[in-house]
Order: structure tokens, then sequence, then C-alpha cells
């Protein structure tokens, strides 16, 4: 069994973090990546954050699944749902 540290097991993110740790260069692309429901945030306040849990999951979605990202807007045959709560 693998022995952690949790002490100092960081569990939430900024989204400046969540670029760094998903090796993003771009925000908007967190942003599609957030609006299109791949990636859920945890809001505080008027500020983003992400769980360690989150970008796990994510991750693990994204190993080898060959899915396609929306490029532009989010794209959906109801506009009226697919606006972002964040």
């Amino acid at each position: 069994m693998l022995s952690m540290d949790t002490k100092n097991l960081k569990l939430v993110f900024t989204e400046a973090e969540a670029l760094q740790l998903l090796r993003l260069d771009n925000p908007e692309t967190l942003r599609r990546y957030r609006e299109s429901g791949l990636l859920i945030p945890t809001k505080y306040g008027n500020r983003i954050f992400y769980t360690l849990k989150s970008l796990q999951e994510f991750i693990e979605q994204m190993t080898f699944s060959g899915r396609q990202i929306p490029h532009g807007p989010l794209r959906s045959k109801n506009r009226a749902n697919a606006t972002s709560k964040f």
C-alpha cells in the first residue's frame, strides 16, 4: 500500500495552480474544459478553485479517451441550458 504524508497534501488549487498542474499554457483552455463540463470547479466567494479529486478525475477522463474538446463557444442544441455558472 502506498503511504502518503497527508499533512502536506494540497487538496484545493487556484486557477493558476490548476493550469500549472495540468501543464496548460492558456487560461482559455481551462475555461473551455470547465464550461464543457469536463472539469468541475469549486467556487468560494468570487474565486474559482479546483479540488484535487476533480483534477484527478479530469486527468483520468482525458487519458487515452480520444475525446474531442469543443473549440470556441460551447455548442449545444439548447443554448439557454449551456451557460456556465462560473
